[in-house]
Parts: structure tokens; sequence; C-alpha cells
């Protein structure tokens, strides 16, 4: 009797090793995902997982990369394998790898512990999760701040005299057209047309030195939210949109529309670092003669330089409607930059500044007008 239980425990730790060797680990995870949504991750052991007392799964990844406590799902064609699933969230955006994976088991009667890895490494990309432009006076789709951005992406509301139409709730009194109320009797309302308006582009400051700020909320971080905002509300109203930044290539650098275009622009934003050379002023000079003629040219960037003001008395800029935003990460850089705001204030270059904490999501706008 006593050699009997004595032989348990060799005999529990040697069906645990035996089983734990023998586990084959499969993963099914999504390769894109909104940074700070959750998702749902599961993980298929095959073998004999149930001669192991307990098991507990751990994945390798980066610091942005968290992990919920693993769930047992079901138990598939008997003991020959077990699902498990987990949540994962990427709390920044970016392209982080996920794996190996280590388990780590328990003979069945828990004596012995045994770990091992499984070489699956997954590449997944977290899309910059879109963040309004804070404003005080206008929350519109398409209208980004209303005398800022009016028209982006809208259409029917612009320069171009498009005809006379029925009036529909919703429609501005000013633009009732009363020759044409007084002759049918029916209010009648001027319709307009943004043509230049379809087209917007985001220019993107990544020169290497201009993102401030460290950990989840860098300047940059917040440019691809506030970016990947104004690229959904452009595209829902069926306008088309572009990215310009240095070094920038592919489809999401060229004209296009719909959801299929929308998903290149947030892995593009997802993918963004500022290691350029070029700044954002050498951008607009080199790249923008590409934008129609008067397109709406949207500029993303944490820092005002005199090059960026020259910027505003170059024709083909402006006439493009040449807009800029500046994120300013604290009050200091504001005060330093109050003078260059006032420069292309002058220049007649609507400014947006926005203060935004790099500890938390918390931005203060501050608007300027040209006048």
């Amino acid at each position: 009797m006593a050699l009997s239980l004595l032989a348990l425990p060799i005999i529990s730790g040697g069906m645990g090793l035996a089983a734990s060797r023998g586990l084959k680990c499969t993963r099914i995870i999504p390769t894109y995902l909104y940074e700070g949504i959750p998702v749902r991750v599961e993980v298929r052991l095959s073998g004999r997982p149930r001669l192991l007392g307990s098991f507990q799964i751990t994945n390798r990844a980066s610091e942005w990369i968290g992990f919920s406590q693993e769930t047992e799902l079901a138990d598939e064609n008997g003991s020959s394998m077990v699902s498990v699933s987990y949540m994962m969230t990427a709390y920044k955006r970016g392209v982080h790898k996920v794996g190996p994976v280590k388990i780590t088991a328990t003979d069945p009667l828990g004596f012995f512990r045994f770990n091992t890895i499984h070489p699956l490494t997954t590449e997944i990309v977290a899309l910059p999760r879109p963040l309004p432009i804070p404003n005080s006076e206008t929350q519109q789709i398409g209208c980004l701040e209303e005398r800022h951005f009016e028209g982006i992406g809208r259409k029917g509301t612009g320069i171009e005299f498009h005809g006379v139409r029925e009036y529909q709730p919703g429609d501005e009194l000013r633009r009732v057209h009363w020759k044409s109320t007084a002759r049918h009797a029916q209010l009648n309302v001027i319709e307009f047309e943004y043509g230049h308006d379809r087209n917007v582009t985001i220019v993107i400051d990544l020169q290497r030195g201009t993102e401030i700020g460290t950990g989840l909320f860098t300047s940059l971080d917040y440019a691809c939210k506030f970016a990947a905002y104004i690229a959904e509300q452009v595209l829902m109203s069926g306008s088309s949109i572009r990215l310009l930044f240095a070094g920038s290539a592919g489809l999401a650098s060229r004209l296009g529309r719909g959801s299929a275009h929308l998903h290149l622009v947030l892995d593009t934003l997802a993918r963004l670092k500022a290691d350029q050379d070029q700044s954002l002023h050498e951008v607009l000079i080199d790249d923008a003669k590409i934008v129609t003629p008067a397109s709406k040219i949207i500029c993303l960037t944490s820092t005002i330089s005199e090059g960026l003001i020259r910027c505003a008395s170059i024709p083909h800029l402006t006439r493009n409607g040449f807009q800029v935003i500046l994120i300013a990460m604290d009050k200091s850089l504001l005060s330093k930059t109050e003078e260059q705001i006032e420069q292309l204030v002058t220049n007649g270059v609507p400014v947006t500044v926005i203060n935004c904490s790099s500890q938390r999501i918390y931005c203060c706008p501050r608007a300027i007008h040209a006048s």
C-alpha cells in the first residue's frame, strides 16, 4: 500500500510530462483591431489535454497589448481537443507581434509543473480609433468646425450655384429663394454644390523630432486619431480623400472612396512613425502639386516652422484652401508659437490649436480665425 502511494506522484508526473510534450497548439486571432477595443482570441489545444491537471496560457507581446484571464470554452472530440478563449486589447495604435505561446501545465495530481513554448507568432495591426476634433460650437457629420472646415465632405452646401429645390427640414433659412417661394407658393431653397470640397487631402508631419510626448498619447498618436476621424466622416459622405506625408506611397496616398479606402487609410495611419528627414512644408511644396485644384488640404503637426509660414503664400497651396491644425501638447508650446500662428492667420490660413495631455485623453481646443 505504501509503495502504491509512493508510486502515485511518479505515475502522475509521467502522465503529465507525456501529455504536456504531446500538446499541439493553434490560435485564432484577428490581424486587425481598433486600439482600446477588446477582441476575442481562441486557443485550441489538441493531443491529450484532459490528462493534465490544469494549464495556463501566456502570450508574449509588447507592453501595449493586454490579455484577460482565459476561460475554457468547450471540450471537443472527447479528450483530444480543448478550446480556450480570452480577450486581447491593443492600447496603442501600431503594428504589434503577439507570441510565442507559453503553456504551463501540471500533472493530473498537481505534483509537478511543466512549461512548453509553442512558436506561434502573429503580427497584428492596431488601427487608430477615430477621435472627433474638440469643438464647443458644432458637432456635425462631415463638418469638423463650422468656420474652419465648412463643407468638408458635404455635398449640396457650397459656393457653386446648383439650382433651386423644395425646402426640407434642416435647411438654413438664409438659403430660402424668396422669388421662387412667392411664385410657386411653397418654400424653396437655393442648393449649392461644393465641388472643390469633394476631394480632401490630409498631410501629416512625420519629421524626426516633431513627435511630442511619450507613452499612449503622443502628438503623432493624436494626429492619427484626428486624421482617422476626418477620413471616416469625409468618406461616409461619399467624398474622396488621400493621405500625404514624408515618404508616402501606396493606395492611401491616392484619392479614394468607400469603406475599402477607409481601411487603407486606417492601416497606413497605424504604421506611421516620426522618423523622416523631410519637413511638413517640404511635403506640401513637393507633393501637394498633385492635389486637385481647389481641394481641401488639412495639415496635422505639432510645430509651426518658418517654412510652413512661407507655404501660406505659395499659389498652388493658397488656391487649394490650405488649412492647418496645430496640435500643441501643452501651454508652453502654445506660447512659443503664438507669433507664428498670428502670421498664418494674417496670411488667411485658419488655424486650430488643440492642447493635448500626454497622460490621458484630454483636448482643449483654441480656435483662431482669419480676419
